[in-house]
């Protein structure tokens, strides 16, 4: 299916999609979170989604992986699933681990292929989605990053069958910019963008959140993306990765931060109702479910013969 200029629709009806790829693949709702651009805030939007899914489906349920990094060190995302016994991978356990020199060894054909290294990413995720109800998955910088191994995070969100939340920057030209750029490289890989986040608006001035949120749902109601929240800027909250490493940080304030601007319950439900998702779901159990097909159209066309005789008998 060709890719649509910027994100698919939601709507595109269900025996028009290709079907999965993956037609083994445990049923877990699965979202990929990614960044317009680098440290545009993913850490902290995932925060506030896992919190989410610990609530509705309790920690069990859940769980949490980042697909690819440039960092092994412990982060603040990973130290919340281990406090609520989330099961997750990241750090030196991720599957892609861009370590200097990676790039060159891939080019020069020591350091694997690129199916080998997406296989690697789906066996992790498909391992974590066994018996679980929902998957976050976690990009790794811009949207690019990693083409030339062909591991972006759009070859890897492709390869899970996931679709996307995009968290960019907040503004409001600059920020629609950068939501179109990174919507337009995951629709060339025919990956479906849900919707956006815009992170870290201001708190005063020409592009404080109460004078930009008029005029970017204004344009995002005219496309088919979700503009799914506007979070306000809080110094204590930013360069959560980095600081992760070093100090403990309560991550209820984030969590509550981000869930107070952004509509979680409606990006989950997206999500989920998402063809790539839909389509692992299990089918719902229904009195027509048990009707044998040829039964069924057997007595269609008896109450089809019942009506006519019905009427003919009227006429006379």
């Amino acid at each position: 299916m060709a890719a649509l200029a910027g994100a698919w629709a939601r709507e595109v009806a269900a025996d028009a999609w290709p079907g999965p790829v993956n037609e083994g693949a445990p049923r877990a709702t699965r979202l990929f979170v990614a960044g317009g651009a680098t440290h545009a805030g993913k850490s902290t939007v995932c925060l506030g989604i896992l919190q989410a899914a610990l609530e509705k489906y309790g920690a069990s349920n859940i769980a949490y992986v980042k697909a690819a990094t440039q960092d092994e060190r412990e982060d603040t995302v990973s130290r919340w699933c281990s406090t609520n016994k989330v099961e997750y991978r990241s750090g030196k356990h991720c599957p892609i681990v861009y370590y200097a020199g990676f790039t060159r060894a891939f080019l020069d054909g020591s350091a694997g292929t690129s199916a080998q290294w997406l296989d690697r990413v789906a066996s992790v995720v498909d391992d974590l989605a066994q018996n679980r109800k929902f998957v976050l998955v976690d990009g790794v910088g811009f949207p690019a990053v990693g083409s030339i191994c062909g591991t972006s995070n759009a070859d890897v969100a492709k390869r899970l069958e996931a679709p996307v939340l995009l968290v960019v920057k907040a503004g409001v030209g600059a920020a629609i910019d950068e939501a179109n750029y990174g919507t337009a490289f995951f629709g060339s890989r025919d990956v479906p963008v849900l919707g956006v986040v815009l992170n870290r608006s201001a708190s005063q001035g020409f592009y404080a959140r109460e004078k930009i949120l008029a005029p970017v749902h204004a344009y995002f109601a005219k496309t088919r993306l979700g503009l799914y929240g506007v979070i306000p800027d809080e110094p204590s909250l930013t360069n959560l990765r980095n600081e992760a490493a070093s100090s403990d940080i309560d991550t209820a304030p984030v969590a509550t931060h981000v869930r107070k601007h952004v509509d979680v319950e409606q990006l989950m439900s997206d999500a989920a109702r998402d063809p790539w998702n839909s389509r692992r779901a299990p089918p719902s159990s229904t009195a027509m479910d048990a009707i044998d097909a040829d039964d069924l159209r057997l007595r269609i066309q008896q109450a089809a013969a019942q009506l006519g005789a019905e009427v003919v008998k009227e006429k006379c």
